[in-house]
């Protein structure tokens, strides 16, 4: 059985919104890690080239791969708060035309048609 999970429609747009800034941040600086790959000519050595080139290889797929999570999340939460938010609207328009609807009844009249008054 599942649990509920209650989060304010406001709080799943600043979710959305701060997820969005931090794959643009860690965007930014992507350029700079990729700076780092590859071994030092003056300090390294060609038998530690490969290794190094794989481990580069590996870290930038998890990279990708996590700014691609980032993004999914923060686009489902904008994506969430904003279909609960036109579910809230319509809800809410239909009841308000309901209500406004059933105020306008002529009850009096209503009861009138079922008695007879002399």
């Amino acid at each position: 059985m599942g649990s509920l999970i209650q989060v304010p429609i406001d709080d799943l747009y600043d979710i959305g919104s701060g997820l969005t800034t931090v794959k643009s941040d860690l965007e930014a600086v992507e350029e700079g890690a990729s700076l780092v790959e590859g071994f030092d000519p003056e300090h390294g050595q060609k038998l530690v080239d490969p290794a190094v080139a794989d481990f580069h290889e590996e870290w930038r797929t998890s990279r990708e791969e996590l700014l691609e999570a980032i993004g999914s999340l923060g686009d489902t939460s904008t994506s969430i708060a904003s279909s609960s938010d036109q579910l809230d609207t319509s809800a809410a328009t239909g009841y308000r035309d309901l209500g406004t609807q059933i105020s306008e009844v002529d009850y009096r009249g209503s009861i009138d048609r079922l008695f007879t008054y002399e």
